[in-house]
This record gives C-alpha cells, sequence and structure tokens, in this order.
C-alpha cells in the first residue's frame, strides 16, 4: 500500500486476481484485520475507519472520529472482537464500540502518545509516550493502573516509546523499546524491572516475542541500523545478533520487522525499499 494516501488489496484465485484500492484514510499510521471477520481497521489523520473487505468489492461501513482533530497514531482489537483501543497524537485514549461507534475515554496525562498493546487474556493494555513513559490501562474500568518510567530524568520529548509488547504467554511481562537505545523487560504485576536487555545509542525500531512449539521465548529486536538481535526472555541472556544491513542496500535504514504466522521466518524492510526475509530463526 502507499503510506499517505492509499493503500491497495491483492485476492488471489486460480484463474483471477482483484486490485481494489482504498483512497478514504488520510496519512495513514496503521491497520489491523478483525480476528474473525473480513473487516479491516485502518487510523490516520482523518479518524479510524472499518471497511468489510470480499474478493471482488470493499464496503466502508463506519469511521470512528473523535471530536476534535487528532490523529490515531496507533489501535488494537480487543479480544471480545467487538471493541477497539486507539491512541492519539495529542495524548488522548479512547476505547471505541464497534457497533454504536461511542467511545469512552482513559485519561492517562500523557502529552503526546505513541503505540500501544492489548493483552491477549487480561483486560490490560499498555501505551507509550514521547517522554519515556508506558501506562498500564485497564479496558474494563477505563482506568489508568500504574506508570512506568522506562528511562529516568526525562524532561522533554527526548526519549520516545518505540515499541511496546505484552508476552503471549501466561508470564505478566511486557517489553519496551525506545529511540534512545534501550529495551527492557517488566513484570506489570509487581511492578519490576525484570531485565535491561540493551541500552545502547542504536534506537529500537520494534520488537517481537517469539515462542516456540516447546514453550520457550524469546525477544527479537530491530534497531535503526540494521542489527536484528534475539535473547532469552526469560533469563535476558542474549543469543544471536544479525547485521541484517549485510543483505540490504548501503545507507539504508530498517523500518519495520515481523515475523510470520507459524514464527520461524523473519522478514524486516527498509528505507531503500527492499523486504529482506531471515529464515530458520528457531535453529
Amino acid at each position: 500500500f502507499e503510506l499517505f494516501r492509499c493503500f491497495s488489496f491483492f485476492f488471489f484465485e486460480v484463474a483471477r486476481t482483484f486490485n481494489l484500492k482504498i483512497d478514504d484514510c488520510e496519512e495513514l499510521s496503521w491497520i489491523q484485520w478483525h480476528s474473525s471477520a473480513d473487516i479491516l481497521f485502518a487510523g490516520g489523520r482523518n479518524g479510524i475507519w472499518m471497511w468489510l473487505i470480499t474478493t471482488n468489492n470493499v464496503r466502508q461501513t463506519k469511521v470512528y472520529i473523535c471530536d476534535s482533530p487528532t490523529t490515531s497514531i496507533d489501535g488494537k482489537l480487543l479480544n471480545d472482537g467487538k471493541r477497539l483501543l486507539s491512541c492519539y497524537e495529542d495524548g488522548s485514549v479512547k476505547l471505541w464500540s464497534l457497533k454504536d461507534e461511542k467511545s469512552v475515554s482513559i485519561v492517562t496525562g500523557a502529552g503526546s502518545a505513541t503505540c500501544l498493546d492489548v493483552h491477549h487474556s487480561s483486560p490490560v493494555a499498555i501505551i507509550g509516550d514521547l517522554m519515556a513513559r508506558c501506562y498500564l490501562v485497564n479496558t474494563e474500568t477505563a482506568k489508568i493502573l500504574r506508570i512506568f518510567t522506562v528511562v529516568e530524568k526525562v524532561t522533554a520529548s527526548e526519549v520516545t516509546i518505540e515499541c511496546v509488547k505484552f508476552c503471549p504467554g501466561k508470564e505478566p511481562w511486557f517489553v519496551v523499546g525506545t529511540n534512545s537505545g534501550r529495551l527492557v523487560i517488566y513484570d506489570f504485576n509487581t511492578s519490576t524491572l525484570r531485565h535491561i536487555l540493551k541500552d545502547d545509542a542504536d534506537p529500537v525500531v520494534t520488537c517481537q516475542w517469539y515462542m516456540t512449539n516447546s514453550n520457550e521465548m524469546y525477544i527479537i529486536s530491530a534497531d535503526y541500523t540494521g542489527m536484528i538481535k534475539m535473547w532469552d526472555s526469560r533469563s535476558g541472556l542474549p543469543l544471536l545478533a544479525v547485521l541484517s544491513q549485510s543483505v540490504a542496500a548501503e545507507d539504508s535504514h530498517l523500518l519495520s520487522m515481523d515475523l510470520s504466522v507459524k514464527g520461524s521466518m523473519l522478514f524486516a524492510s527498509y528505507s531503500s525499499g527492499q523486504l529482506c526475509k531471515f529464515s530458520s530463526i528457531n535453529r
């Protein structure tokens, strides 16, 4: 998809390919598929859009717009499939009901929000801001539970939370990465810092949890310079470091990273327009 104006869908069948273009959402920030329906959500400068997707048609169904103009920076569907949590450029956090298009505000006190994640089984979410803080909120009561200061003594918008991800297992952990190069794991039940995985000058772009079939859990981070690293999430010990720039164009920077559905392959995209695949990370 073209990031700022429109994006396209490609549906592949035995003998036909459909290319369907949508240009409703302005300055697209995020997209997410519904977990159990052919529905796509996208957030941007002019609100959150919802479309019903079929193999030959796209039908815009609803738009979720705030009272004041502000960009939806990130959004996640809750586990019930009926509500969506979004954080905004002005620091507001809203819990939207998909059916009636009404929202409940969660007051965090953040001046601006950068990213969020929703827990897979507990009614909690975590929101990052521009001041090195993470806000743990209850999605049932719409109340803030606690604030985690990832980097101390930040007085201006100089340390940004770039990624927050809850542990996919039963452990009450989340990992957070900053543009100052810090990557840490917290226990949100006890409010304790478990591990400082890295704390250098290379900004963290994104991070992922990786769980094997034998329930081993790892953290994979991607840095701006192209370094991809992996740690044991229980011990905090480093296991792997790959300079992905060796396969990307010179002077390009890493922009995003994700795992395949089965988790054994890792994909990274770069400012050069390249997409690189790293296979068999479990070995």
